[in-house]
């Protein structure tokens, strides 16, 4: 069995913001009753690009953190903008911790963490039960979650119809495909001078 990279085996709680600005608390998830998975990441780091869609796969798999499991990913090294460069680019939706704006810095440390990509399990009582998944391909995580009680989840990222802004009018009639991957079209009633914007998870104009 692969050296542990990560030398705890119970979670120390945490308080970070991800690059949306929203605030996750770690004990807020464990009192709630979901696992949590953490990938330690660099935005440099070869194996962390190779291995971030099979992650990401895995976080679909499990709900889109909205079912039983939650996905955060914990930078070391990088600002904001970094992290979502590197969440753009190589598929990944579940939150992303910039180092040094979002305390995951601080997080690294606290977990010695020893390598990159470390990923980690925590149960709802703290332990953290898998120290080191790898390789940590889509099979491996999901294999690790259904053995320790996880759910596979539908994950809902279709986009939904109609959109409503501002005033509440419809502004999107249809929009295909849908799901959509690559490309997406819409019909819409907003005037001819209008912007329109296509988010990814995280926030982010795509």
């Amino acid at each position: 069995m692969s050296a542990a990279q990560t030398t705890l085996d119970t979670a120390v709680n945490f308080t970070v913001k991800d690059v949306t600005g929203t605030t996750h608390r770690l004990n807020e998830y464990l009192d709630q009753g979901k696992m949590v998975v953490l990938d330690f990441f660099t935005t440099t780091c070869g194996p962390c690009v190779t291995y971030a869609p099979e992650i990401n796969a895995s976080f679909e798999h499990f709900g889109c953190n909205t079912s039983d499991v939650v996905f955060l990913g914990i930078n070391w090294g990088a600002d904001n903008a970094g992290v979502i460069d590197f969440s753009n680019s190589y598929g990944v939706h579940y939150p992303g911790i910039s180092g040094t704006e979002g305390n995951g810095n601080h997080v690294v440390s606290d977990y010695n963490v020893l390598s990159y990509p470390t990923v980690i399990l925590i149960q709802p009582n703290g332990a953290v039960v898998n120290q080191y998944m790898w390789p940590p391909s889509t099979q491996f995580i999901d294999s690790v979650l259904v053995a320790n009680g996880a759910s596979v989840s539908v994950c809902n990222t279709s986009v939904q119809t109609p959109v409503y802004v501002g005033s509440g009018i419809a502004a999107i009639n249809t929009v295909y495909p849908n799901p959509a991957t690559s490309e997406i079209n819409f019909t819409t009633s907003l005037p001819a001078d209008a912007r329109a914007e296509l988010r990814n998870m995280l926030g982010v104009t795509v």
